[in-house]
Protein backbone atom coordinates (compact mmCIF):
# COMPACT_ATOMS: atom_id res chain seq x y z
CA UNK A 1 0.00 0.00 0.00
CA UNK A 2 1.04 3.59 -0.32
CA UNK A 3 0.17 6.88 1.32
CA UNK A 4 1.55 10.37 0.76
CA UNK A 5 2.60 12.23 3.91
CA UNK A 6 4.16 15.70 4.26
CA UNK A 7 7.97 15.88 4.13
CA UNK A 8 8.19 16.55 7.87
CA UNK A 9 6.78 13.06 8.59
CA UNK A 10 9.22 10.24 9.33
CA UNK A 11 8.46 6.54 9.49
CA UNK A 12 7.24 3.76 7.30
CA UNK A 13 6.99 -0.01 7.25
CA UNK A 14 7.85 -1.24 10.74
CA UNK A 15 9.20 -4.57 9.46
CA UNK A 16 11.90 -2.62 7.63
CA UNK A 17 12.19 0.70 9.46
CA UNK A 18 11.51 0.04 13.16
CA UNK A 19 15.07 0.50 14.46
CA UNK A 20 15.56 3.79 12.62
CA UNK A 21 12.12 5.01 13.71
CA UNK A 22 12.75 4.15 17.38
CA UNK A 23 16.08 5.98 17.30
CA UNK A 24 14.44 9.10 15.83
CA UNK A 25 11.68 8.99 18.46
CA UNK A 26 14.21 8.69 21.27
CA UNK A 27 16.08 11.74 19.94
CA UNK A 28 12.92 13.81 20.46
CA UNK A 29 13.44 13.48 24.21
CA UNK A 30 12.14 11.63 27.25
CA UNK A 31 8.54 12.75 26.70
CA UNK A 32 8.38 10.41 23.69
CA UNK A 33 9.93 7.30 25.24
CA UNK A 34 6.47 5.86 25.91
CA UNK A 35 5.53 6.25 22.24
CA UNK A 36 8.72 4.41 21.25
CA UNK A 37 8.05 1.61 23.74
CA UNK A 38 4.41 1.20 22.65
CA UNK A 39 5.45 1.09 19.02
CA UNK A 40 8.15 -1.50 19.70
CA UNK A 41 5.73 -3.71 21.66
CA UNK A 42 3.03 -3.48 18.96
CA UNK A 43 5.11 -3.49 15.76
CA UNK A 44 3.02 -6.21 14.09
CA UNK A 45 -0.16 -4.15 14.51
CA UNK A 46 0.87 -1.53 11.96
CA UNK A 47 1.30 -1.72 8.20
CA UNK A 48 2.67 1.84 8.43
CA UNK A 49 3.46 4.24 11.26
CA UNK A 50 4.91 7.73 10.90
CA UNK A 51 5.22 10.85 13.03
CA UNK A 52 5.61 14.53 12.32
CA UNK A 53 9.16 15.56 13.26
CA UNK A 54 7.83 19.10 13.77
CA UNK A 55 6.44 18.53 17.26
CA UNK A 56 3.57 20.87 18.09
CA UNK A 57 3.46 23.33 20.97
CA UNK A 58 1.32 21.03 23.09
CA UNK A 59 3.96 18.28 23.17
CA UNK A 60 1.68 15.81 21.40
CA UNK A 61 3.35 13.66 18.77
CA UNK A 62 1.25 14.07 15.62
CA UNK A 63 1.23 10.75 13.84
CA UNK A 64 -0.29 8.69 11.04
CA UNK A 65 -0.80 4.95 10.99
CA UNK A 66 -2.32 2.27 8.83
CA UNK A 67 -3.67 -1.01 10.15
CA UNK A 68 -5.77 -3.67 8.50
CA UNK A 69 -8.37 -6.18 9.57
CA UNK A 70 -9.99 -9.09 7.79
CA UNK A 71 -13.75 -8.72 7.35
CA UNK A 72 -16.54 -10.66 5.69
CA UNK A 73 -17.04 -9.79 2.04
CA UNK A 74 -20.64 -8.79 2.81
CA UNK A 75 -19.66 -6.24 5.49
CA UNK A 76 -20.23 -2.65 4.43
CA UNK A 77 -18.09 0.27 5.53
CA UNK A 78 -21.15 1.72 7.28
CA UNK A 79 -21.64 -1.47 9.33
CA UNK A 80 -17.94 -1.51 10.15
CA UNK A 81 -18.17 2.06 11.50
CA UNK A 82 -21.19 1.10 13.61
CA UNK A 83 -19.26 -1.81 15.13
CA UNK A 84 -16.17 0.36 15.69
CA UNK A 85 -18.21 3.02 17.47
CA UNK A 86 -19.75 0.39 19.75
CA UNK A 87 -16.26 -0.65 20.88
CA UNK A 88 -14.93 2.84 21.63
CA UNK A 89 -14.18 3.38 25.32
CA UNK A 90 -16.54 5.74 27.13
CA UNK A 91 -13.68 8.23 27.46
CA UNK A 92 -13.60 8.67 23.67
CA UNK A 93 -16.04 11.23 22.27
CA UNK A 94 -17.36 10.88 18.73
CA UNK A 95 -17.23 14.31 17.05
CA UNK A 96 -18.40 13.31 13.57
CA UNK A 97 -19.03 10.27 11.40
CA UNK A 98 -19.54 10.31 7.62
CA UNK A 99 -19.45 8.13 4.56
CA UNK A 100 -16.98 9.58 2.06
CA UNK A 101 -14.82 8.44 -0.83
CA UNK A 102 -11.11 7.74 -0.78
CA UNK A 103 -10.08 7.70 -4.40
CA UNK A 104 -12.72 5.58 -6.11
CA UNK A 105 -13.53 3.60 -2.94
CA UNK A 106 -16.35 4.10 -0.48
CA UNK A 107 -14.90 4.92 2.91
CA UNK A 108 -15.97 5.82 6.38
CA UNK A 109 -14.57 8.84 8.21
CA UNK A 110 -14.74 9.41 11.95
CA UNK A 111 -13.41 12.25 14.08
CA UNK A 112 -12.93 11.30 17.74
CA UNK A 113 -11.51 13.08 20.81
CA UNK A 114 -9.99 11.78 24.04
CA UNK A 115 -7.92 13.09 26.95
CA UNK A 116 -4.45 11.53 27.05
CA UNK A 117 -2.04 12.51 29.84
CA UNK A 118 -3.90 15.78 30.34
CA UNK A 119 -3.89 16.71 26.64
CA UNK A 120 -6.94 16.60 24.40
CA UNK A 121 -6.06 14.37 21.46
CA UNK A 122 -8.10 14.26 18.29
CA UNK A 123 -8.03 11.54 15.65
CA UNK A 124 -9.32 11.40 12.11
CA UNK A 125 -9.94 7.78 11.08
CA UNK A 126 -10.70 6.48 7.62
CA UNK A 127 -11.96 2.94 6.96
CA UNK A 128 -11.45 1.79 3.36
CA UNK A 129 -12.54 -1.65 2.16
CA UNK A 130 -10.55 -3.66 -0.40
CA UNK A 131 -11.98 -7.16 -0.86
CA UNK A 132 -12.06 -8.88 2.51
CA UNK A 133 -9.75 -6.35 4.15
CA UNK A 134 -10.71 -3.15 5.95
CA UNK A 135 -7.79 -0.71 5.95
CA UNK A 136 -7.78 1.86 8.76
CA UNK A 137 -5.90 5.09 8.19
CA UNK A 138 -5.55 7.10 11.39
CA UNK A 139 -4.19 10.60 11.89
CA UNK A 140 -3.74 11.82 15.47
CA UNK A 141 -2.75 15.22 16.82
CA UNK A 142 -3.51 17.51 19.74
CA UNK A 143 -7.00 18.98 19.82
CA UNK A 144 -5.42 22.45 19.65
CA UNK A 145 -3.81 21.63 16.28
CA UNK A 146 -6.54 19.50 14.76
CA UNK A 147 -8.40 22.13 12.70
CA UNK A 148 -5.14 23.42 11.22
CA UNK A 149 -3.92 19.91 10.33
CA UNK A 150 -7.21 18.40 9.15
CA UNK A 151 -6.91 19.56 5.49
CA UNK A 152 -3.50 17.86 5.23
CA UNK A 153 -4.91 14.69 6.82
CA UNK A 154 -7.77 14.69 4.30
CA UNK A 155 -5.34 15.28 1.43
CA UNK A 156 -3.11 12.44 2.60
CA UNK A 157 -6.02 9.99 2.97
CA UNK A 158 -7.02 10.66 -0.65
CA UNK A 159 -3.65 9.29 -1.80
CA UNK A 160 -4.15 5.87 -0.18
CA UNK A 161 -3.74 3.03 -2.66
CA UNK A 162 -3.32 -0.71 -2.51
CA UNK A 163 -0.73 -1.94 -4.94
CA UNK A 164 -1.39 -5.34 -6.55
Amino acid sequence: MELWLPESFEGGNLDEDLDVLLEKLKKLGPDFQQAAQTLEENRSSFALWAFDSEVGTRGFLTNASITSEGVFSSMSVDTYLDLSMAHLPSSVKLVSRDLVSVGDREAGRMDVQARISGITAEELLYAVKYGNTMWLITFATSGAEFEKRMPVFDQSAQTFKIRP
